[in-house]
Parts: structure tokens; sequence; C-alpha cells
């Protein structure tokens, strides 16, 4: 990875530096490790006011057909 960033920064050729990137990417992509240092403890509260909330679990909290009633 070192090698092919410090190619790509050094090619003024455009389409060089691009493909140096591109292979840098794959490189990335396929071999890169991934450590989680920590996991965000997700907390919502509920009301009975709340009305239309559906919970995805992927962190997003999404508020477009959410009503809240009297």
């Amino acid at each position: 990875m070192d090698e092919l960033l410090e190619k790509a920064r050094a090619v003024y050729d455009q389409a060089q530096r691009k493909a140096l990137y591109t292979e840098a990417l794959k490189l990335a992509i396929n071999e890169g490790a991934i450590v989680y240092l920590y996991w965000p403890l997700d907390q919502k509260t509920w009301s009975p006011k709340v009305n239309n909330y559906v919970h995805v679990p992927d962190g997003m909290m999404r508020f477009k057909s959410v009503w809240l009633s009297k």
C-alpha cells in the first residue's frame, strides 16, 4: 500500500495516477483489516405520544412518518 501511494504521489500523468490509486483502493477493500474500537450504545426513549416511529437497526433515526399525539 505504501509503495502504491508513494508512486501515485510522484506521478504527474493523471491516467497513471488514477490507475495507481485504483489499485491501492482495491488492495484496501480486499485485504484491509477493520478493527472496531468501540460500539456506541444505542439508547432511545419511547413515549405513548410518539406515533408511527419505526426502529431501524442501522443507527439512523427516520422521522418522515412520525407524528405526535396530544
